[in-house]
C-alpha cells in the first residue's frame, strides 16, 4: 500500500505500477488565494473573473509534492516517484 497525491497515483497507474481499480480517494484539500497587502483586490467572484485574474498575474506559485526530486530546492516529499 502507498499513500500519495492522486495525481502521482494516476501517473503510477499509467506506468502499470499500481493495480487498476485499487486507487481510493482518502480526502480533499482546499486551495486558497491570497493577495499581497500592496496589491488591489482581484475580481474572483466568478469563474471568468478568476480566469482573468490568473491570466493577468505576474507569477503564480503552485506547490509540487515532488519538487525536491526534480532538483528545484530543499524539502519536498521523499516518497515521490519520477
Amino acid at each position: 500500500m502507498i499513500v500519495l497525491p492522486r495525481v502521482v497515483l494516476d501517473q503510477l497507474l499509467t506506468q502499470d505500477k499500481i493495480v487498476p481499480g485499487t486507487i481510493a480517494d482518502l480526502g480533499q484539500s482546499g486551495m486558497g488565494l491570497g493577495v499581497r497587502t500592496d496589491e488591489p483586490k482581484p475580481d474572483i467572484g466568478s469563474a471568468e473573473g478568476l480566469k482573468r485574474t490568473l491570466l493577468a498575474a505576474k507569477s503564480i506559485v503552485i506547490t509540487d509534492p515532488c519538487w525536491r526530486r526534480r532538483g528545484l530546492g530543499r524539502g519536498g516529499s521523499s516518497s515521490c516517484v519520477m
